[in-house]
């Protein structure tokens, strides 16, 4: 997902760029700063959905490119190879 907003809204929006994948539930947010609100838009924000970069997380669907860096999990995200260790060494 790709956000574009002007003022004051990206400012507000840049903030939690980090976690509005997970409010979306989407694989990746993009935001952008728009020169002036367009008159087309809702609200200022103009907002495009492309397929993400990556492959598709077994476990929790979710695109990214680093699918497959763990040998240990070869077909989970960076993510929930992290998670998977975690639970593999509390036990």
């Amino acid at each position: 997902v790709k956000l574009t907003a002007p003022d004051p809204l990206y400012s507000v929006l840049k903030k939690y760029e980090g976690e509005l994948r997970y409010l979306f539930i989407v694989s990746v947010v993009q935001v952008e700063k728009a020169a002036a609100a367009s008159p087309d838009t809702l609200s200022g924000i103009d907002v495009k959905v492309t397929k993400a970069d990556g492959s598709k997380c077994e476990r929790c669907w979710n695109y990214s490119i680093h699918v497959g860096e763990d040998a240990a999990y070869p077909t989970v995200c960076e993510r929930c190879s992290a998670v998977l260790q975690e639970i593999k060494g509390s036990r």
